[in-house]
């Protein structure tokens, strides 16, 4: 059934034609003026590092889509104005890169070929993607770099000087402009409908599969990229080991379940990660002290995700938090930080992180005004047999990151007449 919130979601965007008649077809809605305020940040934050240029190679794509909002394309950013070389498939083009090159002689060779024609045979070149980042590919320790073509680069310039530039590209995408903040909120409303949808299918007797499949048709209805969802679906206050990342989800809901869901969403190649977790039945008393104390908690740490703070402030206070308090029931805060836009996961911290584990970088790494995290806190106890969880896309602000969803934040009761 469509609802009128679907209908404003769906009126948020609209969705535009593909530019070129056969080309692999990506949403390209972002205006000229998006495009060059992008390659000018860009191009001064490579300057600052001492580069030349900033090279996204072949495998890079989430990099590639956000120079160009091609499919698939390499590109070579000069850093003193002059315009990218862009290396695309055939046919694929459009506003942003209207003449691209087609990569004719295999990309290797292409992207060497336009590193020389921009003049960098000893420059100073900067790559992204080649290793794990702070923001992007946090969880790619061998970086995104296809090996082969990027191989031949080196062999056809053997005396420029390559850099990793992964968090240079990155740092510049975490912190998101006004159009980018359009398409944020957009893939929170998505994400919000899917939970809502939940909440409705969601019945003893329902098949897991069932719920999965609805949830998805009503994301992809509402016009969402690359739809994902983990559901963990057992007994209320026992541990469960059944998380599903994928159909076939392989169990009924029953009475008393506890279904934990994480609701991924994208709108204009900015995503979020948005969870909800529901009772089929009474809440019980141990969840709802659990709840309590999450949402003083995320209350204190949303007025903390503010510039001038680091990443490991926020960690030292959360995990700190119950004990300052005084708590005695054996209830623990807990930690969860990711990145939200597109193919990005970081600054990436787990429940089971101390900031004095974390990597140097990400430690002292300090919001900005204007970047995106998506900051989930939990409450642990062995009792509750699992974490209560909830929280979602986050604005950083001078007094402290504001929660994007409308949605009221706390554990659900539903399925009851």
């Amino acid at each position: 059934m469509e609802l009128e919130a679907d209908r404003e979601v769906a009126a948020m965007m609209a969705r535009p034609e593909a530019p070129v008649a056969g080309a692999p077809w990506i949403w390209n809605g972002y205006s000229l003026a998006e495009r060059d305020r992008r390659w000018r940040v860009l191009r001064e934050r490579a300057q600052q590092a001492g580069l030349d240029c900033l090279v996204v190679p072949l495998g890079d794509g989430t990099d590639a889509r956000y120079f160009t909002q091609l499919a698939h394309a390499a590109v070579v950013l000069p850093t003193d104005g002059r315009p990218p070389i862009v290396v695309t498939d055939w046919p694929q083009r459009n506003e942003w890169v209207p003449e691209p090159r087609y990569a004719a002689g295999g990309w290797g060779t292409s992207m060497a070929e336009a590193l020389i024609e921009a003049g960098m045979e000893r420059g100073c070149v900067g790559v992204a993607g080649m290793k794990a980042g702070i923001i992007t590919f946090s969880r790619s320790g061998d970086g995104s770099v296809n090996h082969a073509a990027f191989a031949e680069v080196q062999r056809r310039l053997p005396n420029a000087r390559f850099s990793d530039a992964t968090d240079i590209v990155g740092l510049v995408r975490w912190v998101k402009s006004d159009e980018e903040w359009t398409h944020i909120r957009r893939a929170v409303a998505i994400a919000e409908a899917a939970i809502d949808e939940i909440a409705e299918v969601a019945r003893p007797g329902v098949d897991g599969d069932h719920l999965y499949g609805a949830t998805f048709e009503r994301m992809l209805a509402l016009g969402c990229e690359h739809p994902g969802m983990a559901v963990e679906i057992g007994p209320v206050g026992k541990p469960t080991n059944h998380r599903a990342t994928n159909p076939p989800i392989g169990k009924r809901i029953e009475e008393h379940d506890y279904i934990l869901a994480e609701v991924n969403a994208m709108a204009g190649s900015q995503g979020t990660q948005e969870e909800q977790h529901f009772v089929l039945g009474r809440i019980p008393d141990r969840f709802k002290a659990a709840e309590d104390l999450l949402g003083e908690v995320f209350s204190a740490t949303s007025a903390l995700i503010k510039p001038g703070n680091t990443v490991g402030d926020l960690i030292e206070f959360i995990n700190s938090y119950a004990v300052r308090r005084g708590e005695k029931s054996g209830l623990v805060t807990r930690p969860m930080l990711k990145g939200g836009g597109y193919g990005e996961d970081g600054p990436r911290v787990s429940p089971m992180n101390r900031a004095s584990e974390l990597p140097e970088s990400l430690r002292e790494l300090r919001f900005e005004v204007g970047a995106l995290v998506v900051w989930k806190p939990d409450v642990y106890a062995d009792d509750m047999g699992r974490a209560l969880s909830w929280g979602g896309a986050m604005r950083v602000t001078e007094q402290g990151a504001e929660f994007v969803g409308r949605r009221p934040l706390g554990l659900m009761s539903i399925g009851q007449s």
